[in-house]
């Protein structure tokens, strides 16, 4: 490197060390294998893709608020339509029913009609699937926990529209519910 007149000996010796460490980063870049902390880096990288990915095809779970339409005490029905690739489950609490995808593409609601919230312990349960070309069972009854539980299984390509009513006569509590559990 060539000497300015005007700079110090300080100065000259500062820019001298510089380039010589900048030469030899740039030329340790180029030529080294990938240092401890790049492959740490990508291995970091492709567990947090393989986990989104797999939580992707999961589906997680989405919730939903009914729509409360008709008079209070007496018959309660809810109707709830879903749309289904394989394999879902239907938690009914109350007016909130939660959807979790448990094989294939995402499911989703459609929509979810009661005439009154769904009592704790409902008297007189009774499932109806309605729509669908797979099966839908009733696997829990909401007799002592309150939650009603409708598993749906799709066992052909693509998705497909699913209709089921649940319906009681009357229940123990007048419809009150816990809404932190959603």
């Amino acid at each position: 490197m060539g000497r300015s007149p005007h700079k110090g000996r300080f100065e000259i010796r500062l820019e001298e060390t510089f380039a010589n460490q900048f030469t030899e980063t740039q030329w340790k870049r180029s030529s080294a294998p990938p240092r401890h902390t790049d492959v740490k880096t990508t291995f970091c990288s492709l567990i947090l893709f393989s986990g989104l990915a797999a939580f992707g095809q999961w589906g997680g779970e989405q919730t939903r608020q009914a729509n409360i339409r008709g008079g209070s005490g007496g018959d309660g029905k809810c109707t709830i339509e879903v749309e289904v690739d394989d394999v879902a489950e239907i938690e009914i609490r109350g007016t909130m029913a939660r959807l979790r995808t448990r094989a294939g593409q995402p499911a989703q609601f459609r929509r979810f009609d009661c005439n009154q919230p769904m009592p704790t312990r409902p008297y007189d349960f009774r499932f109806r699937g309605i729509d669908g070309r797979g099966r839908q069972d009733l696997v829990r009854d909401p007799g002592n926990n309150g939650v009603a539980v409708v598993r749906i299984e799709d066992s052909k390509n693509g998705r497909e529209g699913y209709t089921f009513d649940i319906m009681w006569r009357g229940g123990s509590d007048g419809g009150r519910y816990d809404r932190r559990r959603y």
